[in-house]
């Protein structure tokens, strides 16, 4: 396979130029590998390896300032904070973070695309003050609000200042400057230039590449099909069909040496999945397959998101294929991650002078914790289940440090901190005898470990330097929120020079890179790509008129790297997950839409689905058998009763309904202070029950929802601090959140409003009713009872509904079928499962006179429509379900049959 680093080395060894004199810049530091490469292969003899550099640090040598790290722009850019605040209104670092990235990152964009700060937080305070004017009052949000926009651009003044100062600065300060000093390098620097493959260029870097082409010092090689530049609709092409058309010294026939690839041959898989995990197991099994089909190919999986990074190299690791992993695995996935947190928990669970039990055990449970102790490891263990049988909770601090002392590593882990300077230091101690042990091992299975131990010294060293200098950390408690805030960003990198045919990468790693056969996971809507999901500190038509890149330019970078990745490929498989959570919607990504509509007639596209089936598990995986003691706590379970979320967790999958329902096992918290996808369904639950309570059982008029409107924002709020503790709303990820929710609601207030004012009635029949009902079944004559909530039962006309509402996306495929079989057996079933028990243990309460239907409003997207249950005639015709005895009595087979399975001693709680 000739790839565009083949091409492009041939044209520069072609030219006239002398290696030495050239500098080649390109997009990543795995492209500089790759094209080295390229080279040493069609040259006979050793030559001079020419400078290839990427475009940062070439950026970076223009500028003469050295990049600060993350950990230390965020210290410094935090005491400047505190130094200009007055003591009552500083945030705490936690609530700090929380806007401080946010403000970064548009720092960022100013710098780097040359626009006048001054201009833009001026012109951005002004419309904010023209939003707030002319409401009835100017409320201390509104006031508070205004003086943070106010604030802001003070903050970008003295945090650029003290960097210049020092001859640092962050990435946009670096492009500024850089584009300062271009006239005066082109002066002393007698290099030609050649940029490789680069794309959605900032203002600074476009500026840069043109002054240099101006003087005929450079050449610019983009890696881009024809069809992509000629077709103006095709998305890919965007960015460089603009540098054509705008910069006026880029020479235009460069245009004949694009490629013409994308309409070749192509064999195109869409795969459905129904969660993570399968799309991880599905991944790895066709990477097997082609390395055993095309052996000599090169073959690559994109993963589309870092959480999928653990769970592939599981199931990869399982094969017996060689691969290579390019792409960082977030830091918060770690077992070292899980080790710090572990210390800092024991600590601050601790009483008085003794430990929680329960957290010595799961510290010394993870590895290598307990294998540091040596010898002395089998008295630790020895005395910890010695106590755990007298069933004693607690354990005197003194005693652990006692049977421990012997070793160093006793005093570090179990001696009580004085002071976050204290832990800082014994951590970092911890850190470099763990390495040091692991290091002895000799083995490459811990490299991932110990990568994470030294990317955790460095974090560390960075944080008690500045704790030194300003000693500004109160407790434990306020150390652990600044590294589970700062953890968020930060990735342990894989980077290796290998080869080998398979690679594991992220999409923005393959830039450049070519593979007969591509993978690419997560192609879903709010994915790949990511879409608006992202906090801003200017609205979008600040952004506009400044040109500062909005979540427009953001998607059309994904796209521009998807179709350029899979133009040369042969054999494409592209998997997405059609289960929602969250802010997420289970939609497949626009990317494989676009991928259909410029299709040629070369590309051939199958559609697939794998799915889970609960009644078809393999009985070879992991399984907890029903002792006589678990069957008496599934009796006494069902005698409280089971909810539908219960038997939904069941279906999908059991073992977690054992762990969760019956052990009481809860999943870890995982300190993460935006708003998440249950919390935003309660609020939103919460909020609709307040706002429709005073009409229950009363015809719905235009008037009422007029009401209802003016006290939206209000109960919000309120709801909002219940959950958060008045925490603050105007702030990072959770204001875009707390807007969306304003938003949705709203825009559903507004469609009954209108279907009101056309002639429909609606009548709240109730709201947010709770239920605990017996359920008789053949053949278990112990209690059985279900119990839950209904969102929502109305009277729409002469329809009852009875109504589920759902903060994830639900599409109509959700709520429809065509088995009865499939809503026990389908996990995307599960909304319409759930529907189905609320509309039968409510049946004996509704008039059976007149049509009843179930069904779901959705609130993850703007279109809130009522969407009914109903059957799937010939695979294409849905037909409305309207709830009569003989579909109960079908229902309630498919319904029996979960509860039967439970209460099977033959059927293990199988895990997968």
């Amino acid at each position: 396979m000739k790839t565009f680093l083949d091409s492009v080395a041939k044209k520069i060894l072609e030219s006239n130029f002398e290696l030495d004199k050239i500098k080649i810049i390109v997009p990543n530091n795995r492209s500089i590998l790759y094209l080295k490469k390229a080279i040493m292969d069609i040259v006979e003899r050793p030559l001079f390896s020419p400078n290839i550099q990427t475009i940062e640090s070439f950026v970076e040598k223009l500028s003469g300032l050295k990049s600060i790290s993350n950990t230390e722009l965020l210290f410094n850019f935090f005491h400047i904070y505190k130094e200009n605040t007055p003591d009552k209104e500083i945030d705490s670092f936690e609530q700090f973070f929380d806007w401080a990235s946010i403000v970064l990152k548009e720092f960022n964009e100013i710098d780097s695309n040359l626009i006048s700060a001054k201009e833009i937080f001026e012109y951005n305070l002004s419309l904010k003050k023209i939003d707030e004017w002319g409401k009835n009052s100017e409320t201390e949000l509104i006031r508070q609000n205004l003086k943070f926009n106010k604030k802001i651009y003070d903050l970008y003044k003295l945090i650029t200042s003290k960097l210049m100062s020092e001859q640092l600065g962050y990435r946009g300060m670096i492009y500024r400057e850089a584009n300062n000093n271009i006239g005066h390098y082109l002066e002393i620097n007698k290099s030609y230039h050649f940029f490789i493959g680069l794309n959605a260029l900032n203002k600074a870097e476009e500026n840069i590449i043109q002054e240099i082409i101006s003087i005929k010092k450079a050449s610019v090689i983009w890696d881009i099909d024809k069809d992509f530049i000629e077709d103006k609709l095709h998305p890919s092409g965007h960015f460089i069909r603009n540098y054509f058309k705008n910069w006026k010294h880029l020479d235009k026939s460069i245009i004949k040496l694009l490629s013409n690839h994308f309409k070749s041959k192509k064999h195109i898989e869409v795969i459905e999945t129904s969660n993570n995990l399968i799309q991880a197991k599905s991944a790895s099994q066709i990477l097997n397959k082609l390395a055993k089909e095309y052996k000599e190919s090169k073959t690559v999986l994109v993963l589309g998101e870092e959480s999928l990074v653990s769970p592939v190299l599981s199931a990869v690791s399982e094969t017996k294929e060689n691969y290579n992993v390019t792409m960082g695995l977030p830091i918060m996935q770690t077992e070292v991650f899980k080790i710090i947190n572990q210390i800092i928990k024991l600590h601050e669970k601790s009483k008085g002078k003794k430990f929680f039990l329960f957290e010595i055990i799961s510290l010394l449970e993870l590895f290598p914790i307990s294998d540091l102790f040596g010898s002395i490891k089998i008295d630790l263990i020895r005395f910890l289940k010695h106590n755990e049988l007298l069933n004693n909770s607690y354990i005197l601090i003194d005693k652990i440090i006692e049977i421990s002392g012997v070793h160093k590593l006793g005093n570090i882990l179990f001696k009580p901190f004085t002071s976050a300077l204290d832990f800082l230091k014994r951590i970092l101690e911890f850190c470099s005898i763990s390495i040091n042990y692991l290091n002895e091992l000799d083995s490459k299975k811990y490299n991932l470990i110990i990568y994470s131990y030294k990317r955790f010294e460095l974090i560390l060293g960075e944080i008690l330097a500045f704790e030194e200098k300003k000693s500004f950390i109160k407790n434990l408690d306020e150390l652990r929120l600044i590294l589970n805030s700062m953890m968020k960003f930060e990735k342990i990198s894989f980077n290796t020079d290998s080869f080998n045919n398979i690679q594991i990468m992220g999409l923005l790693e393959t830039r450049l890179l070519d593979f007969e056969n591509v993978v690419i996971t997560n192609l879903n809507e709010g994915i790949l790509p990511s879409g608006n999901i992202h906090s801003n500190l200017f609205p979008f038509e600040v952004r506009k008129k400044f040109k500062l890149p909005t979540f427009l330019d953001h998607d059309l970078i994904y796209v521009h790297h998807f179709f350029r990745l899979i133009q040369r490929a042969k054999n494409i498989y592209l998997l997405y997950n059609s289960s929602s959570q969250g802010l997420f919607s289970g939609e497949k990504s626009r990317l494989i839409y676009q991928l259909m509509f410029f299709r040629h007639k070369e590309h051939k596209i199958l559609f697939k689905e794998v799915s889970f089936n609960y009644l078809n598990k393999n009985k070879d995986q992991d399984s907890i058998v029903k002792s006589e003691n678990i069957y008496k706590e599934l009796i006494h379970y069902a005698k409280k009763g089971f909810s539908p979320s219960s038997l939904i967790k069941y279906i999908i999958n059991p073992y977690d309904f054992y762990e969760e329902r019956l052990l009481g096992i809860k999943r870890p918290d995982n300190y993460d202070d935006t708003i998440n996808y249950m919390d935003k369904g309660t609020i939103i639950h919460k909020v609709l029950e307040n706002l429709y309570k005073p009409y229950l059982n009363k015809i719905l008029e235009e008037a009422n929802y007029n009401e209802m409107l003016n006290n939206l924002e209000s109960n919000l709020v309120k709801e909002y601090k219940k959950i958060y503790n008045g925490g603050n709303t105007r702030v990072g990820s959770n204001f875009l959140i707390f807007e969306i929710m304003k938003k949705l609601i709203k825009n559903f207030l507004n469609q009954e409003k209108n279907a009101v004012s056309k002639g429909n009635t609606i009548k709240i029949i109730s709201i947010e009713e709770k239920f605990n009902k017996a359920l008789v079944i053949k053949g278990l004559n112990f209690p059985i009872n279900i119990k839950g909530t209904v969102d929502r039962i109305d009277l729409y006309n002469d329809t009852y509904r009875v109504i589920d509402y759902k903060s994830g996306l639900i599409n109509k495929s959700n709520l429809s079928f065509k088995d009865w079989k499939s809503i026990v057996s389908d996990e995307k079933k599960s909304p319409l499962f759930q529907v189905l028990i609320y509309s039968y243990v409510f049946r004996d309460k509704i008039d059976n006179s007149k049509e009843v239907q179930a069904g779901v409003i959705p609130f993850n997207n703007y279109n809130n429509e009522f969407i009914p249950v109903s059957l799937l005639e010939n695979n294409l015709k849905r037909c409305i379900l309207n709830l009569d005895d003989e579909i109960f009595e079908n229902f309630e087979k498919q319904f029996f049959s979960v509860i039967y399975e439970i209460f099977d001693k033959k059927k293990p709680f199988l895990k997968n």
